[in-house]
This record gives C-alpha cells, structure tokens and sequence, in this order.
C-alpha cells in the first residue's frame, strides 16, 4: 500500500472516529449552524452599508427604484 493511501486512510477512519464520539455530531451541527448564523449577519449588514452607500451616491431612494419596472413594447 501507499503512503498517500495509508494517510488518507487514517485521516478518514479518525474524522469518522470523531463523528460517532458522543456528541460528537451534535457539536458540529451546532458549530456549522452558529457559522451559517454569523455569515447572514455579517452579509446582511454588508449589504445594508452597500445599499445605503448607492442611495446615498445616486440621491435616490432604493425603495423607488425597486418599485419600477420596465412595461413591455406593444
């Protein structure tokens, strides 16, 4: 056998060790659910800045000109 396949094989047989250990899999739903949390206020902040940054800029309200919309050609 390989090295690369023996190292690969005892990464993966201690990840799943890890996964099955008592509460194991309950932390990381929980550390990956707390990171997902973080990561919508850290954009929805950006975005809020971003958005008041443009209204700012372009001297119009971003409710205005989401409110138009193009009217077809007929």
């Amino acid at each position: 056998m390989k090295r690369s396949t023996l190292v690969i094989a005892c990464l993966l047989s201690v990840t799943s060790v890890a996964a099955f250990a008592e509460d194991g899999s309950d932390r990381a739903r929980a550390r990956w659910e707390a990171f997902q949390a973080s990561h919508v206020q850290a954009h929805g902040e950006a975005a809020q800045k971003t958005l008041t940054a443009q209204t700012k800029n372009n001297g119009s309200s971003a409710v205005g000109t989401t409110g138009q919309k193009q009217q077809p050609d007929t």
